[in-house]
């Protein structure tokens, strides 16, 4: 009982190919996932966000699984860390925007009596766009980076690649 329902919580994300090499980046000597097959797996994780994934690798002539799990936890690891990067990034961003902004305002009031009235709009225009900007790094990019996180996370944790020839499939379907 305990299987029939952990199955019914897990996505099955197909992919299906004629070659193994469908799989890959065609420029790409180290056998790394193509963009479209990694943009895939991740449209369709992203599409139900609290069940575990089970890739599917839907083939017509025979792959080596080695070689494909190998590629996809690649991606996955290297996804990972460039997400971490991303994230440290928007951070720093964040905070330097806001900053900037307090500093660039704080300035403009300080110096308010002593510069014209359009310099002072100007500096105090720059310093409240720069507050905006941070703010739309906290407000929208932030969450984005963060749902990210957990789909890539979830993907990591559960994942399980299943290979099946086209045959099969279509038999069992029958």
């Amino acid at each position: 009982m305990a299987n029939k329902e952990t199955d019914a919580k897990k996505q099955i994300i197909d992919l299906v190919i004629e070659k193994e090499k469908d799989l890959y980046n065609p420029f790409d000597l180290e056998k790394n996932l193509s963009e479209d097959v990694k943009t895939h797996i991740m449209k369709k994780a992203r599409e139900k966000r609290l069940t575990d994934v089970q890739i599917r690798i839907v083939y017509q002539e025979a792959v080596n699984e080695e070689d494909v799990k190998a590629a996809i936890f690649r991606w996955l690891d290297s996804a990972k860390e460039e997400l971490k990067g991303k994230t440290r990034k928007n951070l720093v961003k964040m905070i330097w925007l806001f900053v900037f902004g307090i500093v660039v305002i704080s300035l403009s009031i300080f110096l308010q009596s002593k510069i014209n009235s359009l310099l002072f709009t100007i500096i105090t225009t720059v310093g409240t766009f720069s507050i905006w900007e941070g703010a739309n790094a906290w407000i929208i990019q932030g969450p984005d980076l963060r749902i990210q996180k957990r789909i890539l996370n979830r993907i990591i944790d559960s994942t399980e690649i299943e290979f099946v020839p086209a045959d099969q499939l279509i038999n069992n379907k029958s």
